[in-house]
């Protein structure tokens, strides 16, 4: 429903009607209390004519293809450096942030999810970087080989 010119003056005109009606009835009183609702009514009702409920505002179910936030890209360099080195936890973390720019671009490209639709994805993937970044695969410290995270980057930009 479109507010145009003429309901807001129907709707004008009502709350004018109602706001002498309870200042009649109900003295001064009456009259602030009206006058406080309709004001609200009128910044609520003229936000959403301006747009504020055009946006989303998580209103609708969110697209459950991705089970982790966004990776963050600011430390990449430094966690592929000790990913491909094997140094502590960094080539899991490769491998995590690997799973979910595939995960986006399956979802995206392809709308296959890589946790719900695993053999589908590994179909869309490949078996050489489907070994990196297999969500069923147990963690592991080693490190990732640079050619094999070359083909999966390569693989990954032509996905």
């Amino acid at each position: 429903m479109s507010i145009t010119p003429r309901l807001l003056a129907v709707l004008a005109t009502a709350a004018a009607g109602a706001e002498t009606a309870l200042a009649l009835a109900g003295g001064l009183p009456a009259a602030g209390t009206t006058a406080v609702v309709i004001a609200a009514a009128a910044v609520l009702t003229a936000r959403y004519t301006a747009g504020h409920d055009a946006q989303d505002n998580a209103r609708r179910a969110p697209l459950r293809l991705l089970e982790e936030r966004r990776a963050g890209l600011g430390d990449w360099h430094r966690v592929v450096e000790q990913g491909l080195a094997g140094q502590g936890d960094d080539a899991q973390v490769l491998r995590r942030r690997l799973q979910w720019l595939y995960a986006a671009r399956l979802a995206e490209r392809h709308a296959v999810s890589l946790y719900d639709r695993p053999e589908a994805a590994a179909a869309l993937v490949g078996p050489e970087a489907w070994s990196l970044i297999d969500p069923a695969r147990p963690a592991s410290p080693e490190a990732v080989p640079a050619p094999v995270l070359r083909a999966a980057v390569d693989r990954l930009t032509r996905l």
